[in-house]
């Protein structure tokens, strides 16, 4: 009978966590850097924007200052109103010197920068529909966004680069933009760099040319991601490549650390065509580079088609048999289909980038490792919920910052939460699940109700409780179980009771109890 209290027990702590590589794991580096808020801390429940506009195109036009580690840019946004006439535009911009604005090719006589806002009068009000552009010219010398790593800072020059790091909303320090993730379109960045730089973004390299004593790189991502998802690198690297069928990949890493290349790489095709198995969806860009930045602020960064992570997670092979990238790769890989593919549609909606990250590295354990090991990683990952005692609800409306809600409610209990999803669905629906969720939002924004119609589509099952006691109430349950044995009647008898702190927050628990007759 103590395989059948095991077993009780195991399944009931499939309700609680796994490992956030990009922003949990336990790099000292990291801990000393953590990923800055810009949002001022405001009370109350927080929503989705309104979208006053539908974005179509987004062009940047950079020129980096490495000596004097500032950016020169022009801006192009294409754009339409929605629902109502729009009499202004507001992007956000902080600390930007903005010189000059046009809209629709003539030069716009009425606008200001205000308190973190470019706003932009039209002469008259633009109809929803209507096709609008415009531009801003600007410089600055960005403190948050976009990071410059040159000699004068310390650094090697042999290693000099820049990147850049959009979210939450950090991209607002270097260009004017839309910074919130419920609006998704198509993207340009022409970036001239120092000859014999590498230029890396997202999507397709389109050409490079010589511009003067620079190189320009063009380089346009066709399908649409959200603003936080742009990216930027310059620099000095040593670049590797391989495919994973006809898909590009590469890997860059500072030249100084050409040795730590092959390792970073080992995995990156395996996870890929894991992923598609797995998903039964194609990987979703048209390439993919992995970008290692000097004193990165995160782990690792999941731009679309060019993650950027920290080099500081590198190993030589002295070490290899001591450290491994496999986990930090397997993360933000998965969130090329899960975070970029699918985006949610508001910050309270994280977990669903997160936990299925989170989720999908573990299962790539089970792939490279065998169960034990991914088994191994559940446990760990569970008791890093335990630990800190987080009784929030996974999706949870009242932060101050956006940068609040990266923490082991959406990686590790995200992660979990998943893992009991796919316990009571069975692997097949599961997967017949998951597949659906990712072709019916493809390209698009989703919020926990999306997965939700999805799961119930697919099972025929009602699914509210399991959705409302583990995503929209915090907690998990904490039993005692007793066991006692009727010798006369021959039959023993098991108690499991909750005993946790039942609050407005945290409710009483259904879970299901397997029996065994082992």
């Amino acid at each position: 009978m103590l395989r059948v209290m095991r077993k009780i027990i195991a399944f009931i702590l499939a309700g609680v966590a796994s490992a956030g590589a990009e922003a949990l794991h336990e790099c000292g580096h990291c801990a000393k850097h953590l990923l800055p808020s810009v949002t001022k801390l405001t009370p109350g429940r927080k929503y989705a924007r309104d979208r006053r506009v539908d974005i179509v195109h987004l062009k940047l036009e950079v020129v980096p200052d490495f000596s004097k580690r500032t950016v020169a840019g022009l801006m192009t946004m294409d754009f339409s109103p929605v629902g109502l006439p729009l009499e202004k535009l507001e992007l956000d911009a902080v600390d930007l010197a903005v010189t000059e604005v046009s809209a629709n090719g003539a030069a716009l006589a009425d606008w200001h920068v205000g308190e973190e806002k470019l706003v932009l009068h039209f002469d008259r009000p633009a109809a929803p529909g209507a096709k609008l552009q415009v531009r801003a010219r600007w410089t600055a010398a960005p403190e948050r966004g976009l990071y410059f790593r040159t000699p004068e800072m310390g650094y090697k020059p042999g290693d000099t680069q820049l990147w850049t790091q959009g979210e939450a909303d950090l991209h607002r320090f270097w260009f004017p933009c839309y910074d919130y993730p419920n609006e998704r379109f198509s993207s340009e960045i022409v970036c001239d760099a120092p000859a014999g730089m590498e230029v890396i973004s997202n999507g397709v390299l389109l050409g490079k040319a010589p511009a003067g004593d620079l190189v320009r790189w063009h380089w346009r991502q066709d399908k649409p991601h959200v603003n936080y998802l742009v990216a930027l690198a310059a620099g000095y690297f040593h670049k590797l490549e391989d495919k994973a069928g006809e898909l590009p990949l590469a890997l860059f890493v500072p030249p100084s650390l050409k040795e730590t290349a092959e390792g970073a790489f080992a995995d990156t095709r395996r996870i890929i065509e894991y992923f598609q198995k797995e998903t039964g969806v194609a990987f979703p860009w048209d390439k993919y580079y992995q970008v290692y930045c000097l004193d990165f602020i995160a782990g690792g960064m999941e731009n679309t088609s060019c993650t950027f992570n920290a080099a500081e997670m590198l190993f030589t092979p002295a070490t290899e048999t001591l450290r491994t990238l496999h986990r930090l790769d397997a993360h933000e890989t998965a969130h090329q289909w899960f975070g970029d593919l699918l985006t949610c549609r508001d910050w309270s909606h994280l977990w669903l980038n997160e936990g299925f990250a989170s989720y999908y590295t573990v299962l790539y354990e089970a792939e490279k490792s065998g169960s034990d090991a991914m088994k191994y990683s559940l446990w760990r990952e569970a008791e890093r919920v335990f630990e800190a005692k987080d009784t929030r609800p996974t999706v949870w409306r009242d932060y101050g910052d956006p940068m609040q809600q990266f923490d082991t409610r959406v990686y590790p209990k995200g992660a979990w939460i998943l893992h009991m999803l796919r316990s009571q669905l069975g692997p097949e629906l599961y997967q017949k699940a998951i597949t659906l969720y990712l072709e019916r939002h493809r390209f698009g924004i989703v919020g926990t109700d999306d997965l939700h119609d999805v799961v119930e589509e697919v099972s025929g099952l009602s699914f509210d409780q399991f959705f409302d006691q583990w995503l929209h109430h915090g907690g998990w349950p904490e039993l005692n179980v007793s066991y006692a044995w009727d010798s006369g009647a021959k039959m023993a008898k098991l108690t499991v009771k909750q005993t946790h702190k039942v609050t407005d927050q945290v409710r009483l628990f259904r879970v299901p109890l397997p029996r065994s007759e082992e």
